[in-house]
C-alpha cells in the first residue's frame, strides 16, 4: 500500500470527524463553478469562509450568500489572482488573522479549453496552464506554510478526470495540466511523510464535468475545433 495514501486516508478520517460548526475553510475559484458549490457546502455546515476569485463584486455577493444558509456559517471576500504567487498570501494571512487557523484549503480555480491540440491558441492553452498549475501551486504553497505551522490540516486540489483517469478528444491541453495537480499532489504527500507532518492531507478530487460558464469565450472555442 502507498505510504502516502495511508497517511491522507488517516488525515482526512481525523477531519471528517471534526468538521463542524466554525471549520476555517479557504477557497480559491469561490466566485463560480466547484468553488462556488464547495463554499455553499461548508456553509450549510457553518463553517467559516475565506473565498478568493479575481472578481470582486461577485465574490461579496457569494460571500453575503453563504452567511445566509447557516446561523454560524461566516464568509470574508478576498479578491486575488491565483497566477500572482504574493497574492495569494492574502486569502491565509486574512483567514490567519480573523480565526487563528486554518483547517481546510480548497484549490478550486480553474480555466478549461476546448479544441483540436494543434488548433488551440497558445495564448488560451498557456491560461489553462497558468491557472491550473501554477495558480494551484500558489495555493498549496500558501496553505501548507500555515498547515505546517499549526501542524494539521488538510489541502483539497481540484484535477479532473481528464487528468490520467480517462482521456477525451478536443481536451488535450486542459488534460496536460490536470494530470500535472495528480503527480504534484503526491510529490507533496511524499515530502509531507519525509518532514513528519502526518496530521496535514493533501486530497486530489477528479471530478467529470460540470454545468458553468465557459472560460474561453465562443468565438475562440468555434476556432478550436
Amino acid at each position: 500500500m502507498n505510504p502516502s495514501r495511508t497517511v491522507t486516508r488517516r488525515a482526512m478520517d481525523r477531519t471528517r470527524r471534526a468538521l463542524a460548526a466554525g471549520t476555517v475553510v479557504v477557497i480559491t475559484g469561490a466566485s463560480s463553478g466547484i468553488g462556488r458549490a464547495v463554499g455553499l457546502a461548508f456553509a450549510h455546515r457553518g463553517a467559516r469562509l475565506v473565498l478568493a476569485a479575481r472578481s470582486a463584486e461577485a465574490l461579496r455577493q457569494v460571500a453575503r450568500e453563504r452567511t445566509a444558509v447557516h446561523p454560524q456559517a461566516e464568509a470574508v471576500a478576498v479578491p486575488a489572482d491565483v497566477t500572482d504567487a504574493d497574492a495569494m498570501t492574502g486569502p491565509a494571512d486574512t483567514a490567519l488573522a480573523r480565526y487563528g487557523r486554518v483547517d481546510v484549503w480548497v484549490n478550486a480555480a480553474g480555466v478549461g479549453v476546448l479544441g483540436r491540440l494543434d488548433a488551440v491558441p497558445p495564448a488560451d492553452a498557456l491560461r489553462s496552464w497558468e491557472v491550473n498549475v501554477p495558480g494551484t501551486l500558489h495555493g498549496a504553497r500558501a496553505a501548507l506554510r500555515v498547515m505546517r505551522g499549526q501542524g494539521r490540516g488538510v489541502l483539497i486540489d481540484v484535477s479532473s478526470v481528464l487528468g490520467g483517469a480517462v482521456t477525451a478528444p478536443y481536451m488535450g491541453a486542459y488534460a496536460a495540466a490536470k494530470a500535472a495537480l495528480v503527480v504534484l499532489d503526491e510529490v507533496m504527500r511524499q515530502e509531507l511523510i519525509i518532514s513528519g507532518d502526518h496530521d496535514v492531507a493533501v486530497c486530489t478530487v477528479l471530478p467529470a464535468g460540470v454545468r458553468m460558464r465557459p472560460h474561453i469565450p465562443a468565438r475562440r472555442l468555434s476556432r478550436c475545433r
